[in-house]
């Protein structure tokens, strides 16, 4: 899978009672410090208790949705390019080639 993003409400409003309260430079900073080794197992520890660990869903998957999203709220490619760290927009753009088949045409 390439890419996800949720637009299941109970996970957003989850996500979003996780990170409340939390100062905005706070949001900026690496949100699990530690190995992605731990990282990763403890997604698959998630997705498993939420049924949904069959679907191939890694920690990769959600790299397009986050560009998709900061860019979405931004419409800065600049910003989207740096936070997640992508070298060059040509590889950027194959994160957000589905913002061409999904976005209303003027």
């Amino acid at each position: 899978m390439q890419y996800a993003r949720s637009t299941e409400r109970a996970l957003i409003e989850l996500a979003e009672l996780l990170l409340r309260g939390f100062p905005e430079q706070l949001l900026m900073l690496k949100l699990f410090p530690y190995c992605m080794g731990t990282l990763r197992k403890r997604l698959e520890w998630c997705l498993d208790r939420l049924g949904i660990g069959d679907l191939g869903l890694s920690l990769g998957s959600f790299r397009g949705g986050g560009a998709i999203e900061l860019f979405e709220e931004t419409e800065d490619l600049r910003l989207v390019q740096w936070r997640g760290r992508w070298d060059t927009e040509q590889s950027m753009a194959r994160y957000l080639h589905c913002l061409l088949y999904t976005s209303p045409s003027p």
